[in-house]
């Protein structure tokens, strides 16, 4: 009688022991994708930062060489 208890208490210890495990790499699988969710997003957002400065950067001096084309283009009209 006693050995069956401690059977199954043994065997009752041994599935709390399996099923603690099992929440714990469940958990640190849930905190795996996180992060990789988490960097993935920061990385677009630092990408889509770096575009809108480039994308800036390019327009002004787009309007700079436009202005300066059409200057010269108003001095040459004027020499003429």
């Amino acid at each position: 009688m006693l050995s069956s208890e401690l059977a199954a208490h043994t065997a009752a210890e041994q599935l709390a022991n399996c099923q603690t495990n099992n929440r714990i790499d469940s958990n640190f699988a849930t905190l795996n994708y996180n992060l990789a969710t988490e960097a993935c997003a920061d990385r677009a957002a630092i990408t889509t930062g770096a575009r809108d400065i480039i994308d800036n950067a390019n327009n002004n001096t787009r309007q700079i060489l436009d202005f300066l084309v059409q200057d010269r283009i108003s001095a040459l009209t004027s020499e003429n």
